[in-house]
């Protein structure tokens, strides 16, 4: 093929393939990870279960809290229910209690811009 070739099949696929950054993304325009905090839950919960049920449980929990304190206060019965669309959210509601624990106490209550 040579270069002009090339440029026609890019614009044809470029017409019918918008590129990324040109969809609506559901993890970037329902702000799941428009925090530091919000983006280590969201990843959290993320394991093991498909995106579209992550940001039902990350928005339902991002109307209630926005810091690691807020939702250590939370009751695990609430985080239960709000997690329940997740997989294995039983477990990941004790990890998630334990990681703001530790923020608050190692970092006071905010999540670590960098690797240590």
């Amino acid at each position: 093929m040579d270069r002009s070739q090339i440029e026609k099949v890019f614009d044809i696929l470029s017409q019918n393939y918008p590129l990324f950054s040109e969809h609506d993304n559901e993890w970037m325009s329902d702000g799941v990870n428009s925090t530091p905090f919000k983006n280590s839950v969201s990843v959290t919960l993320s394991t093991m279960t498909h995106t579209k049920r992550v940001i039902r449980a990350a928005v339902e929990l991002f109307s209630e809290v926005s810091t690691p304190h807020e939702l250590e206060q939370l009751t695990d019965e609430h985080l239960r229910e709000i997690f329940k669309p997740v997989a294995h959210y039983s477990r990941k509601k004790i990890t998630l209690k334990e990681m703001c624990r530790q923020q608050i106490e190692k970092q006071g209550g905010k999540v670590p811009q960098f690797r240590e």
